[in-house]
């Protein structure tokens, strides 16, 4: 999925709240326990938290 086209494959884990139109960062609202495997995704480059609890993951 580093392909940005194929950010629908997120929704597994929760829902895609933002998809950057320059490069490939989504942000996302997701469950705790969804977290591990939003991480381990071999397509997800990087996930960090931001301060309200959603995430960014870069794809």
């Amino acid at each position: 999925m580093r392909d940005k086209n194929q950010v629908s494959l997120l929704s597994d884990y929760g829902s895609v709240t933002y998809v950057s139109p320059v490069i490939n960062l989504v942000g996302m609202t997701i469950e705790d326990d969804k977290l591990y495997m939003l991480q381990s995704d071999q397509n997800v480059l990087q996930v960090d938290i931001v301060e309200d609890g959603s995430f960014l993951a870069q794809v």
